[in-house]
């Protein structure tokens, strides 16, 4: 896999953990990262470095959470809208 390959879907699964948090309450919520700093090193591509005086924290997935937002993702993008069932 490459390096782009990889953080595109690093960032759908974190896109995935925002969007589960905000419409699926009631599921397991996710840890947050220790503090840290982004910084975008080309193309796009972002790289993280720890920080405890760093701005910003992600919410971390684990393995099992990881699969959920990726079969959350696959149910939502093939249910045909309800105007169209």
């Amino acid at each position: 896999m490459t390096v782009l390959m990889t953080a595109i879907l690093t960032s759908a699964i974190l896109l995935g953990v925002g969007v589960m948090t905000i419409t699926k309450p009631k599921a397991k919520k996710q840890q947050q990262s220790n503090k840290g700093e982004v910084k975008v090193i080309g193309k796009g591509v972002t790289e993280w470095t720890d920080n405890p005086n760093g701005r910003y924290q992600i919410l971390v997935p684990s393995e099992a959470q990881r699969q959920q937002i990726l079969d959350y993702f696959v149910e939502i993008l093939t249910t045909k809208p309800k105007k169209m069932k």
